[in-house]
């Protein structure tokens, strides 16, 4: 069991094929940031969803809701000193594919495109925002002082510890039950922070984050905080999992009962994953969010095409951060290859192997099962989950790629009907 902090990551509307806009539809935004290090915009929709766009389609979608025409703004960038001349009918396209994919964005499920394959909402929005109030005293000066120091005596305390651990069936049940507790109790910290800081947060719940069961807290609305605070925010799930952990710590000491020790190495265990800065965990959204770079896990494929730009003598599009920035996202990119090509070179063999080995774990099951003996059921229910989980994942990314190959093909389509439409117009 893991736990992640789903915030839907701002996306660019940029790659919808031309599409004729409708006349009748205003896109509403609201704008929470303007001109981040690359000059960009950060804006919500209607719905919620967050999205970053340049200047120039900002601008346009701006003129278009305040009801300057197309011929107007044509009129104005054709004017500009150095402006390019554009006809009505190329910004009327370029507005109809910014709407597109604006629409696109929100019609689509924050948390999918985050990395989620499956997700059951377990504490609905109005709860979690009737609870977050009662614990925003734990993020003032004195009381969060005060429960450091209560982590930082736990920290001194629990290596001393391990002395009769034994790992009993029973303790290890109750500790992955206490855990669990402590994971909710994680989620809960980061909508905390969230709504102490005055954004909004929504449901917490249950999903599966590329192969891993996971808790999630859907903090999206952090977007609508500096960065500074946003940090705090990622920060503040592992500050309430600590609170717990200490407590943990603490019941020990003082009634020896072995699944707290459990629980408690769970916990170390959980925290130091969750810190990995390339899953999308509180490690990722630290990073991201103290550097202000938006899709962070992005930049290593913008970095890796810009030097590769570089090394075939072409003059590449410069990089927006400032040089201790961009040096960080260089060191960030190369552990971000590396452990993509680990994780994949271990897990593809593991789940084909688990595929494989399938068939004939299930027929020494219900072989035992029909022949009167006792089956291995729990080898059988694990082997069941991870074939499940590999075919539904496998199942997921063939459905994701195929699809986003036939939206290349059908955008490579109206880019030639387009051009041999052009041809055609100067031809007559």
């Amino acid at each position: 069991m893991s736990e992640t902090k789903p915030s839907a990551e701002p996306e660019e509307p940029a790659e919808a094929s031309p599409q004729e806009p409708s006349e009748a539809a205003a896109i509403s935004m609201h704008v929470i940031q303007k001109g981040g290090d690359d000059g960009t915009y950060l804006l919500r929709t209607a719905s919620g969803r967050y999205v970053k766009m340049a200047p120039s389609a900002y601008h346009l979608v701006a003129y278009r809701n305040s009801g300057v025409s197309f011929e107007a703004i044509a009129e104005g960038i054709s004017n500009r000193p150095g402006g390019p001349e554009t006809k009505p009918e190329e910004v009327r396209r370029a507005y109809g594919t910014i709407v597109a994919k604006l629409r696109y964005i929100d019609e689509q499920d924050s948390l999918t495109r985050s990395g989620f394959w499956l997700r059951w909402p377990l504490i609905s929005e109005s709860i979690v925002n009737r609870l977050t109030p009662l614990f925003g005293v734990f993020f003032r000066q004195w009381p969060a002082t005060a429960l450091l120091g209560l982590m930082l005596i736990a920290g001194v305390v629990f290596p001393q510890l391990f002395v009769s651990l034994r790992f009993t069936g029973e303790s290890l049940t109750l500790g992955y039950g206490l855990l669990l507790i402590s994971l909710l109790f994680h989620e809960l910290g980061h909508a905390s922070a969230c709504s102490y800081f005055g954004a909004r947060p929504r449901a917490i719940g249950f999903g599966i984050y590329l192969v891993y069961p996971v808790f999630y807290s859907d903090v999206s609305a952090a977007w609508e905080l500096r960065p500074r605070s946003r940090v705090i925010v990622d920060v503040a799930g592992l500050y309430f999992q600590g609170i717990v952990g200490a407590l943990y710590v603490l019941l020990y000491v003082w009634t020896d009962w072995e699944p707290l020790l459990v629980a408690i190495l769970m916990i170390a265990g959980s925290s130091v994953f969750s810190l990995n800065p390339i899953f999308k965990f509180d490690g990722y959204w630290m990073i991201a969010d103290a550097l202000n770079v938006h899709n962070l896990s992005q930049q290593p494929g913008r970095i890796a095409r810009h030097v590769w730009a570089r090394l075939r003598g072409k003059r590449p599009e410069a990089l927006p951060w400032k040089l201790w920035v961009t040096s960080v996202l260089s060191v960030y990119s190369v552990l971000s290859f590396s452990i993509w090509g680990l994780f994949l070179w271990f897990i593809l063999p593991f789940f084909a192997a688990r595929i494989a080995a399938y068939p004939e774990q299930a027929y020494r099951f219900f072989s035992a099962l029909l022949s009167g003996q006792s089956p291995p059921a729990t080898e059988f229910a694990i082997s069941t989950y991870m074939f499940l989980l590999a075919a539904f994942i496998l199942g997921r990314m063939t459905y994701g790629y195929g699809r986003k190959l036939w939206d290349m093909g059908a955008r490579g389509v109206q880019k030639v009907s387009a051009a041999l439409a052009k041809q055609r117009e100067l031809a007559a």
